[in-house]
C-alpha cells in the first residue's frame, strides 16, 4: 500500500536561506557566526530580566506575596526561562564552537562559574572559520555574519 508521493528534501546550496529561529535557539546542528550568536544569546537574558522585573513589581515587600495575576504569570515565565535557557545557551555555544572548528565538548567550560563570562566573551569576539571546516561546508547564518 502506497503512502503517497514524498518529494526529496531540497538540497542545501550556497544560496539557500539560513535556518529559522527554531534552529538558532534549539538545534545543535550547523555552524553560527559571532553576530548571530550574540544577538540570539540576548533573548533569554532579556526575557529573564523582564519576567523578574514583572515578579518584583507585583510582589508586596511586606508580606513577600505576589499580589496579581500578572505577577503570577511572570513567575511562570521566569520558571520557564530558567529551565529553557541552559538548553538555548548550550545549542548556541555548540554551533559557535563548530564554526570556530573547536570540539563541541568545550561547551562544558561554560559551566565553571569564573570561566563562564570569559568563555562567552571569547565566543562573541573570536572569528570563526571561513568556508568549509570539519563541521560543515559553510556557516548556517546570514552572509554578513562573520
Amino acid at each position: 500500500m502506497s503512502r503517497g508521493f514524498r518529494p526529496d528534501p531540497p538540497a542545501e546550496s550556497a544560496t539557500a536561506p539560513p535556518p529559522g529561529i527554531g534552529w538558532a535557539l534549539f538545534s545543535f546542528r550547523g555552524r553560527m557566526g559571532r553576530r548571530s550568536f550574540f544577538w540570539a544569546s540576548l533573548l533569554p537574558i532579556i526575557t529573564f530580566g523582564l519576567a523578574l522585573a514583572g515578579v518584583l513589581a507585583e510582589t508586596n515587600p511586606i508580606t513577600d506575596e505576589i499580589e496579581s495575576g500578572f505577577g503570577i504569570a511572570m513567575a511562570f515565565v521566569l520558571l520557564a526561562v530558567l529551565f529553557i535557557a541552559p538548553w538555548i545557551y548550550a545549542a548556541l555555544a555548540v554551533k559557535r564552537l563548530k564554526d570556530m572548528d573547536l570540539p563541541w565538548p568545550l561547551v562544558f567550560v561554560a559551566l565553571v562559574p569564573f570561566v563562564a563570562l570569559p568563555a562567552y566573551a571569547a565566543l562573541c569576539l573570536i572569528d570563526g572559520t571561513d568556508g568549509p571546516n570539519k563541521s560543515g561546508p559553510r556557516r548556517n547564518s546570514r552572509p554578513w555574519d562573520k
